[in-house]
C-alpha cells in the first residue's frame, strides 16, 4: 500500500509536469510570434538607421559644399571691395587731378615761358611716377590674390 501510495503520488507529480508543459507548448507559438515581430522590426529599424545614415552623409556634404561656396564668395567679396575702394580712390584723385589740371592751364596763361617749360618737365616726371606707382600697386594686388588663393587652397585641404 505504501508503495502504491508513492506510485500514485509520483504520477500525481509527473501528471502536473505534463500539464505544466502542455501549458509551456500551447504559449509556443505565440513566443515564436513575437520572435518573428521583434526580427522584422529590427530588419527595419536596421534599414531606417541605413537610410539616416545615407541622409547623413549626404547632408555633410551639401554642408561642406555650403561652406566652401561661402568662404568662395567672402574671397570675392573681399577682392570687389577692395577693387570698389581702390576705384573710388582713383575717381578722388581724378577729380582732384582735373581740378589741378585746369587750375595749372589758368596759371600757364599767366606764366612765363621758362616756367610753363618747368611746369610741364614736372608734369611729365609726375605721369612717370604715377605710372611706376600703379605698377608697383598692381604686383602688390597680385601678391595679394596669391596669398589669397593660397590660403583659400589651404582651408579646402582642412575642410
Amino acid at each position: 500500500k505504501a508503495q502504491l501510495s508513492e506510485v500514485e503520488e509520483l504520477n500525481n507529480k509527473n501528471i502536473e509536469k505534463i500539464i505544466a508543459l502542455e501549458s509551456e507548448i500551447k504559449q509556443i507559438p505565440d513566443l515564436k510570434g513575437q520572435i518573428k515581430k521583434y526580427k522584422e522590426n529590427l530588419v527595419q529599424l536596421q534599414s531606417q538607421v541605413t537610410e539616416l545614415k545615407l541622409v547623413d552623409e549626404e547632408n555633410k556634404t551639401k554642408l561642406q559644399s555650403a561652406h566652401e561656396e561661402v568662404t568662395a564668395m567672402q574671397t570675392q567679396l573681399k577682392k570687389k571691395s577692395e577693387e570698389l575702394a581702390a576705384a573710388k580712390n582713383e575717381l578722388e584723385k581724378s577729380r582732384q587731378s582735373a581740378k589741378l589740371s585746369s587750375s595749372v592751364e589758368r596759371l600757364q596763361d599767366v606764366l612765363s615761358p621758362e616756367t610753363k617749360e618747368k611746369i610741364l618737365r614736372l608734369e611729365a616726371e609726375n605721369k612717370q611716377l604715377k605710372e611706376q606707382m600703379n605698377n608697383k600697386g598692381n604686383e602688390e594686388l597680385q601678391n595679394d590674390l596669391d596669398i589669397a588663393n593660397s590660403i583659400a587652397k589651404s582651408n579646402e585641404d582642412k575642410y
